[in-house]
């Protein structure tokens, strides 16, 4: 069987029910490895100090003045030594089942990027699941690639969990990981999966998890308490601007010496975002 690694960004957050809930899933997975961008918290600090002595978890620690999900991510990435990587947030309650169709959808389509399809919310009137969203398709022509952004239906009773990323390490790698460049919470994850369908990689979900709902301010604690919906808006913008020109791959791809290529990319974005 490959091998699986867990990674984990956190920094100041409680991260309990999310290991515990891993636990659980036995010798599914190799190792946890949670990165922390140097948390003072100091639940979070006795926490990761107790985690620190199980076996199986791996403490990182990779210190951020604020918090960057996208570079504690590569550094997780870069880290592990397992065939694949499950990718996590702090605040996911995760089980058998929903791994185990994340493995087989990568049993059957190993060079997919997978991620979980439907995100329960432990408190269904979570702001998370009002917040305006967007999505998006990419079409392939002999003229290169169309990528086009659409506003998405509101209120619906769950979301899709486009983070809580599964795939084998040398498809993260090929993909360069995450882009850095992004400030605050939102579309980093959106981002990666944009670029794995620019790389012509399918992108596939499967499984079902729970979120643990929590306070809007928390999403932002580290950039000046912004709404989240503003951050999100503004790396969408990021985004499809280095798409524009081409750019695919993500920070890791300096560090793995890989040429960068330039795709002919258009974008097109609804009135909203103009």
């Amino acid at each position: 069987m490959p091998s699986l690694d867990v990674v984990i960004p956190v920094k100041n957050r409680c991260l309990s029910g999310c290991v515990d809930s891993l636990r659980q899933l036995g010798d599914r997975l190799q190792t946890i490895l949670i990165c922390d961008g140097a948390s003072t918290h100091p639940e979070t600090v006795v926490t990761l100090s107790h985690l620190a002595a199980v076996k199986g978890i791996k403490i990182l620690q990779q210190p951020l003045p604020g918090f960057n999900k996208a570079t504690l991510l590569n550094y997780g990435i870069a880290q592990s030594q397992a065939d694949m990587i499950l990718l996590s947030d702090a605040d996911i309650l995760w089980n058998g089942a929903a791994v185990d169709a994340l493995l087989a959808t990568l049993a059957s389509t190993p060079q997919a990027v997978c991620h979980i399809a439907d995100v329960d919310e432990t408190a269904p009137t979570t702001m998370a699941l009002t917040r305006r969203r967007y999505r998006y398709t990419v079409t392939k022509s002999e003229r290169g690639y169309q990528v086009t952004l659409q506003e998405a239906p509101a209120n619906l009773p769950q979301r899709p969990g486009c983070g809580l990323v599964c795939a084998h390490r040398q498809t993260l790698l090929k993909l360069g990981g995450y882009k850095e460049c992004f400030y605050g919470w939102g579309w980093e994850d959106q981002d990666l999966l944009m670029r794995a369908r620019l790389m012509d990689l399918p992108v596939l979900a499967a499984g079902q998890v729970v979120h643990q709902s929590h306070a809007e301010a928390l999403r932002n604690q580290f950039h000046a308490g912004l709404a989240p919906t503003t951050t999100r808006d503004q790396n969408i913008i990021t985004c499809l601007e280095a798409l524009q020109k081409g750019q695919i791959w993500g920070s890791l791809a300096p560090q793995l010496r890989l040429p960068e290529p330039r795709p002919q990319i258009q974008v097109h974005l609804p009135p909203p975002c103009r």
